[in-house]
């Protein structure tokens, strides 16, 4: 089984996002905190696979969550999502720029193609 870190300051749309993912047959470490991800990291680093992180949460946004993780293992590859960046923000944003996004709201199938892309190098339909 394959392991995702979802990070999302919104409750409800980490719940939504895991329940998706759960339901495709990923096990989802899911966390409402950078913080708390990045203490979930520390502890079952080695067997995640993949970060899904939004960009604008409190207390360190997801691009800053992003560079400490990868720092701890610089394979790890990152899906950024968020609804509330422009196009043109996301193209002058280097740090998001250079890794994959969607844009909230999406759809489930859209999720889970990005997320299958990002683990196999693959474009599946979901």
């Amino acid at each position: 089984m394959r392991t995702i870190l979802v990070v999302d300051d919104e409750p409800m749309a980490l719940k939504l996002v895991q329940s998706i993912l759960e339901k495709r047959g990923f096990e989802v470490l899911a966390s409402t905190s950078p913080r708390q991800a990045v203490k979930v990291f520390e502890e079952h680093g080695d067997r995640i696979e993949l970060l899904i992180s939004d960009v604008v949460m409190p207390e360190m946004d997801g691009t800053k969550l992003a560079s400490h993780l990868i720092g701890l293992n610089p394979d790890l590859p990152v899906l950024f999502m968020s609804g509330f960046l422009t196009e043109s923000e996301i193209a002058d944003a280097s740090a998001i720029a250079q890794y994959a996004f969607i844009r909230k709201p999406f759809r489930p199938s859209t999720l889970v193609q990005a997320v299958r892309k990002m683990l196999t190098g693959e474009d599946e339909s979901a």
